[in-house]
């Protein structure tokens, strides 16, 4: 039987491992040997041992072993073995726990590299001790390293009394060993480095066994302690700044020499440990019974198996309480702070533990992976500067994957905290420490993958988009699984598609996130979040509905529910249109069109109520659906009764969510969301074509923040609108208002290249509202076509007399028509207008007669064609006043009636009665607005008063004054057919 390591990738994404647990004895069964495969690149796992006979072994990477071989019954030394997960807060895989017979037992453990694709072979050894023997042959045993903060220890344990010579080369970083007539014993196997012992090797020749150790650049002081009686040597070394550690080495020899006197040799994996020792001599009353501290310490691991970890802690607190001079302390001191990891504190709180615990306890034979811890915990809590500190410190585990690995975490961190004094180098180091990490791992394992992603990241963190969307597609799926069971890890390459605008892989692993990890209080909001936004951004719009309202409901107390709400109005924001057509479709289903026809109508209906939210032009709007109603003759009367309500619906629609959204800011106190209920405020209010207000809005949130990411976004929003405002106020006739829109950006913008447009639109406004020197100083210095040309006709609009320079080839008319610009174009419209008021009809000529039709928008270009004509007319140029007017009309309905009336009254100047009659006619019976309907009646009563048609004439007067009744030619129009009707009465 046997069982596949499971990761949490894809189904069929990650290759399976398969391993088991295999038991074999050796030695004529003195030797008891545990072993199983562990996963290609896994971290290697870790003994400890809780009391005198508890031990602890947590196999990362691994989530089930089948223990079939083991048999406890036919076990020397294992009385039990159980296995469990290990708890949350920690790295996947097993915790196995075993208990052995004998507190004395030996035990060492090793792990063999094997075939990459079959992972490597790890064995937990068990045998008695070996007591040693000044008088026997010379064997050594085995060897172990203890590092810590103030130096080394490397303990040999051996048997004889052999002489041991020593060389030692500080310069070279190396201390040597001989032993004369030793041998390796079958127990002897590679001493792990650690701390100032860069390297230990052992070599057996003929006759003597050599030992080799190389030495941290820091040492300073060797010394070599042998007691042959004890069966132990010691080598301590120690560092410059270090206070080394003889004493330590004695009191360990001391120690030896009473063990092997009483015959109780503890193991050397066991020497320098702080395994729980009960102490029943120390007892207290309590409830009428006799405790000891053991009591207190079997309530907390009972917590501890039903989970309640800040119960156990509790337990432990109280064991202090009542036994303060508790030998055990340092025991439960580590005890307390692995409960904290399995309560997922948060970094920065077991930071704080972790930190006061090394203080005390500095050369702790767990001191390197507690350094690596607190290396970790450094970078997880944003404390980079304070992890580049120690990121070399040589008592950090050696040529282990973790190191390397968090050595990059920190250079990341320096990067993105913007600490690192040279980016460049940095990157560089990052990559070399995660290439060190692919190598050590023979790019396999959750360390290799680890690895890839960080990388990816790395190319994140320069600014590399291309790089870090590449790394994290080039990842295998494998490799991916392996990121999937790190929440943060998975998270983080989910927020890397959205950053770079990949929402469809955004999407998958925020997917992923939530599946996984849907209890998860850290990361599971904001995962919703931005699954919603990526949905949104992907036009999904009923997918991130569905996922804002969740994640307003599952947290509700979330930050990223705050966000949410803001998100969630930015999608109301397209919803009135849609929705309004969607109520359009229902009608127009009814009514059975074409679908060719019923789309365009649907299409110019969408336009139309798009400009509805612009407020700039409501003519414009109006002669829209004018248009509307010509183009679609067979649309029912119902139809184009519901599209004014739709568009008030719109209106009161965007006037309730600004209200809304106004009650959300006055709620938010996270300044990044206020500043984004502010961004996203502005943005509706300009999207709805209100400029001043967007400034308005966009000045005050500038005042409240200082965040200056979210500054410079409301400043280049301020630039967008301001410039957007200016255009559409122009083009709409009211340069006042761009100038006003001007005043309202409050910021200095004239020496900010990006404002060279702006700058000529408010030239363009000062021009237009008569404030020509005003506009020509704006000018000055810029280099753009439209500057060049409003400069020009700035120069030539200041002189005195217009008319007398536009004689001259070199004065003010050459200016202007050399003056081809759209804003250009515009001002001479308006001052052609402002003329035209003056009846300075030969100016309106100057400005307007070659002025080219294509730098006007439509409705310029019928003010320029009404302008020409009234100054054709002045001028008594009927023929092209005329000439004017048609090309203004051609096509256009009678609309209010005014330009047709003017139409009809140059014609009837020019060609008399019987051609304007008809014009006058059609004004009469079309037009709008009942006064120019009335004046046209009036013209036509007229006109066949002259021709001798008196009844009709009659009945045209009579009319008049219930067209308009409170106008002087009501009452003259009155007198007319009262007139006419006497002249009737007397006629034969």
């Amino acid at each position: 039987m046997c069982c596949a390591l499971m990761l949490l990738g894809l189904p069929g994404e990650a290759r399976a491992f398969f391993t088991t647990l295999k038991y074999k004895t050796e030695d004529q069964g003195k030797r008891e040997i545990l072993s199983f495969m562990i996963p290609p690149g896994a971290t290697r796992p870790s003994v400890r041992m809780l009391d005198a006979v508890t031990m602890r072994v947590i196999v990362p990477g691994v989530l089930a072993l089948p223990t079939n071989e083991l048999k406890l019954d036919r076990s020397r030394w294992i009385k039990e073995f159980r296995m469990n997960d290990v708890p949350r807060g920690e790295e996947m895989g097993l915790q196995l726990t075993l208990v052995l017979k004998d507190a004395n037992v030996n035990f060492r453990d090793s792990v063999t590299e094997r075939d990459l694709n079959e992972g490597s072979l790890y064995q937990l050894e068990f045998d008695p001790p070996v007591a040693p023997s000044a008088s026997g042959p010379s064997q050594l045993l085995e060897g172990r390293v203890l590092a810590g903060r103030d130096g080394t220890l490397l303990l040999i344990s051996h048997t004889g009394n052999s002489q041991v010579e020593t060389n030692l080369d500080l310069g070279a970083h190396v201390a040597k060993l001989e032993w004369q007539g030793a041998t390796l014993s079958p127990t002897w196997r590679n001493v792990s480095p650690a701390g100032l012992a860069e390297k230990v090797h052992a070599y057996e020749f003929k006759g003597k066994v050599e030992l080799e150790i190389n030495l941290h650049d820091s040492t300073s002081h060797v010394n070599f302690l042998n007691d042959p009686a004890a069966g132990l040597y010691i080598v301590s070394i120690r560092a410059k700044d270090g206070i080394g550690r003889q004493e330590e080495a004695e009191k360990i020899l001391t120690q030896r020499r009473k063990q092997v006197a009483d015959k109780k040799i503890i193991p050397l994996r066991r020497v320098a440990t702080s395994p729980y020792e009960p102490q029943p001599d120390e007892k207290i009353r309590l409830n009428e019974k006799e405790i000891d501290e053991s009591h207190y310490l079997e309530g907390a691991k009972g917590a501890e198996r039903d989970r309640q970890y800040p119960s156990a802690r509790g337990w432990i607190d109280r064991l202090f309480e009542l036994f303060p001079k508790t030998r055990n302390r340092e025991f439960l001191d580590f005890y307390k702070f692995d409960l904290a990891r399995k309560m997922a504190w948060k970094a920065g709180w077991l930071l704080t533990e972790l930190t006061t615990l090394i203080a005390r306890y500095p050369n702790t034979a767990e001191y390197p992976d507690l350094r690596l811890t607190q290396l970790a915990l450094l970078n997880r809590s944003g404390h980079f500067q304070e992890a580049s500190a120690i990121l070399w410190d040589p008592n950090l585990p050696k040529d282990e994957h973790r190191t390397w690995l968090e050595r990059a975490h920190t250079v990341i961190g320096l990067i993105q905290s913007r600490i690192s004094p040279d980016e460049a180098s940095s990157l560089k180091e990052g990559e070399a420490y995660l290439k060190k990490v692919i190598d050590i791992t023979r790019d396999m394992g959750p360390g290799a993958a680890e690895a890839h992603f960080l990388l990816a990241q790395l190319a994140k963190v320069a600014g590399n988009q291309d790089q870090a969307i590449r790394m994290l597609d080039a990842m295998t799926p494998e490799q991916m699984a392996f990121v999937a069971n790190n929440p943060e890890q998975l998270m983080e390459t989910a927020d890397t598609y959205y950053k770079y605008r990949r929402y469809p892989d955004a999407v998958k692993y925020y997917a992923q996130v939530l599946s996984h990890y849907p209890t998860h209080a850290t990361i599971g909001p904001w995962a919703l979040l931005r699954a919603a936004e990526s949905h949104r951004q992907l036009g999904q719009t009923a997918d991130a509905t569905r996922l804002f309202e969740r994640l307003k409901k599952n947290h509700p107390e979330s930050d990223a529910t705050v966000w949410g709400r803001i998100f969630l109005m930015q999608l109301e924001k397209n919803r009135d249109i849609q929705e309004s057509l969607e109520e359009l479709d229902k009608i127009l289903h009814a009514l059975n069109l074409p679908k060719e026809q019923a789309e365009s109508f649907k299409e110019r209906v969408r336009k139309l109520l798009v400009e509805t939210n612009r407020h700039w032009d409501v003519k414009k709007t109006l002669d829209e659906l004018a248009a509307l109603k010509k183009d679609y003759p067979k649309i029912s009367p119902e139809v184009w009764e519901r599209i004014p309500a739709l568009q008030t619906k719109m209106e009161q629609n965007f006037k309730d969510r600004i209200t809304r959204l106004d009650t959300l800011i006055q709620e938010i106190a996270l300044p990044e969301a206020l500043a984004e209920a502010y961004l996203t405020k502005a943005e509706m209010l300009g999207e709805a074509g209100r400029h001043k207000e967007v400034l308005e809005t966009l000045n005050k949130l500038m005042t409240i923040s200082s965040r200056e990411n979210m500054v410079a976004r409301a400043r280049e929003i301020k630039r967008l609108y301001l410039l957007d405002g200016m255009a559409k106020a122009l083009e709409n006739g009211r340069p006042e208002y761009a100038a006003i829109l001007a005043e309202i950006h409050g910021e200095d913008w004239r020496d900010d290249p990006s404002f060279i447009p702006a700058k000529i639109h408010l030239a363009e406004a000062l021009m237009r509202m008569g404030l020509h020197e005003d506009a020509l100083k704006l000018l000055d210095g810029l280099r753009h076509d439209s500057a060049a040309a409003l400069t020009k006709l700035g120069a030539a609009l200041s002189r005195e007399s217009l008319l007398e320079q536009g004689t001259d080839a070199k004065g003010a008319g050459k200016g202007i028509k050399e003056s081809v610009s759209p804003d250009a174009a515009r001002v001479r419209l308006d001052e052609a207008g402002r003329l035209a008021r003056k009846q300075d009809w030969e100016g309106v000529m100057l400005l307007l007669e070659n002025l080219p039709e294509n730098l006007l928008t439509p409705g310029d270009r019928v003010e320029r064609w009404r302008i020409l004509a009234k100054a054709e007319a002045g001028l008594e140029r009927f023929p092209q006043a005329v000439q004017h007017m048609e090309d203004l009309l051609f096509g256009r309905p009678v609309g209010d009636g005014m330009d047709y009336y003017w139409y009809a009254s140059i014609l009837h100047k020019w060609k008399g009665d019987d051609k304007a009659l008809p014009a006058f006619k059609r004004v009469s019976s079309e037009a709008g607005n009942k006064e120019i309907q009335a004046l046209a009646r009036i013209r036509v009563g007229d006109i066949l008063q002259r021709q001798g048609k008196f009844k009709e004439a009659k009945e045209l007067f009579s009319g008049v004054p219930a067209l308009a009744p409170s106008t002087p030619w009501s009452k003259i129009s009155a007198e007319n057919a009262s007139q006419l009707g006497m002249s009737l009465d007397v006629r034969p």
